[in-house]
């Protein structure tokens, strides 16, 4: 081939003038493409080099000179950078596509210096946020504490912190917008708004209509005055969480670590140590699936201290140890619940159903009777103060293939209780220890 190509280059130029006078053009000579910019809308690169707000070269400037430039633009900051750009202009009103590149959630804070919102992202726009720590935000009346989002945001490897709100403490994402959460940290914010339209969401509040997604994120110690400590997720929102830990979160009626209403999708999830009065890790009242999860040490000063069911779940895969409550140390159910290749350890409820209470009860006037089922699942030292150990029925429950050992209850039916109004089905089981008799009646 090289040979070749030196032939004809030689060919070329042995070849005669033209009779012009002019060499010859080579007749498939290249000839670059050039295309006029003048249409063409070019991304800007804004540089943050102060931490003092309002000013030259703040963060402030930046996104406002962003925002006066159509198309996606960047900020980044100064390598020599870190600290707290506390803003004392009020919020970062972000009206265009927009990414900002921190140099680190260790490096650099933006405070709302508890006065006011950090960021706002308005509908239709697009934002890209990592790299950073909000803290200190307050929305007063309104949501998101941290970030108000309305449009399409992602944010990565950054920390929500100290950030309060109606809903949605560090984060709300509101209905028709679209929130993707990677790698971040939610911790102590809180959702402060009242029932029935507020304090959901201490640490995320995914409204109606919103559609939000969370992977490999942590939620600690974070609260609500109504429900959701961790994460909330109101009627009409879509919410998936992968690979996360709620931990310490807390909400004073439902859900301390989180709520849905909506339609919520859980797999590979640790929640640990969260409170509420009903479902002390997960309350779902819409349609939930939790998968390969574990709910250890959390508890409920009513029902349901892993688990309180009142819409339909299907819980696969997951394990629940040493949970507590009055009713359902692990799981509570008034709805349809379906739990298959599970574990129950070291669950207790002072009243009944140590690991799973499936429930009877009028709520509002209204009667919710549950139905259960349960099969090659696991139920080992469970104990209730009453009835149930492993598991205590009133409404109506399925429970084949599982295994039942070393489980107790006050009144001798350590195993499985039927309540006189219960109705159950159960076949395949197996009762190795459990305080006799192993199924009553």
């Amino acid at each position: 081939m090289v040979l070749s190509w030196l032939h004809r280059l030689r060919q070329r130029k042995s070849s005669p003038d033209s009779r012009t006078g002019r060499k010859e053009v080579w007749p498939h000579r290249f000839m670059p493409n050039l295309e006029a910019l003048a249409d063409r809308v070019v991304p800007t690169v804004f540089h943050v080099s102060t931490l003092t707000d309002g000013v030259d070269g703040s963060l402030r400037d930046a996104v406002t000179r962003a925002n006066a430039h159509a198309g996606a633009d960047t900020v980044v900051f100064a390598s020599e950078l870190a600290g707290t750009i506390t803003l004392s202009g009020g919020e970062l009103d972000i009206t265009d596509d927009l990414a900002i590149n921190g140099p680190g959630a260790d490096r650099l804070t933006v405070s709302g210096n508890n006065t006011s919102r950090v960021f706002q992202v308005e509908a239709g726009d697009s934002v890209r946020l990592s790299g950073l720590t909000i803290a200190g935000g307050n929305a007063g009346l309104g949501n998101g504490g941290g970030i108000d989002n309305f449009g399409t945001l992602t944010v990565s490897d950054s920390v929500f912190s100290g950030n309060s709100a109606f809903n949605g403490g560090g984060l709300a994402n509101e209905g028709g917008g679209t929130a993707t959460v990677r790698d971040s940290t939610f911790t102590g914010n809180s959702a402060t708004g009242s029932f029935p339209t507020g304090g959901d969401g201490g640490g995320l509040a995914n409204e109606s209509g919103g559609t939000v997604t969370v992977t490999g994120s942590i939620f600690s110690g974070n609260s609500a005055s109504f429900a959701g400590g961790g994460l909330g997720n109101d009627s009409g929102g879509t919410a998936t969480v992968r690979n996360s830990t709620f931990s310490g979160n807390s909400a004073t009626a439902a859900a301390g670590g989180l709520m849905n209403r909506g339609t919520a999708s859980v797999s590979d999830s640790a929640f640990t140590g969260n409170s509420a009065f009903n479902g002390g890790g997960l309350d779902n009242a819409g349609t939930a699936t939790v998968s390969d999860s574990t709910f250890t040490g959390n508890s409920a000063t009513g029902a349901a201290g892993g688990l309180a069911n009142g819409g339909t779940v299907t819980v696969r895969g997951s394990t629940f140890t040493g949970n507590s409550a009055s009713v359902g140390g692990g799981i509570g159910n008034v709805g349809t619940a379906t739990v298959s290749d599970s574990t129950f350890t070291g669950n207790s409820a002072s009243v009944a159903g140590g690991g799973i209470a499936n429930a009877d009860i009028v709520m509002g006037g209204v009667r919710r009777r549950g139905t259960l089922t349960v099969r090659d699942s696991t139920f080992i030292d469970n104990s209730a103060g009453v009835a149930g150990g492993g598991i205590d029925n009133a409404g109506t429950a399925t429970v084949r293939g599982s295994t039942f050992t070393g489980n107790t209850a006050g009144s001798g039916n350590g195993g499985l209780a039927n309540e006189p109004d219960g109705l159950l089905t159960q076949f395949d089981n197996q009762f190795i220890d459990d305080q006799s008799p192993d199924v009553f009646p």
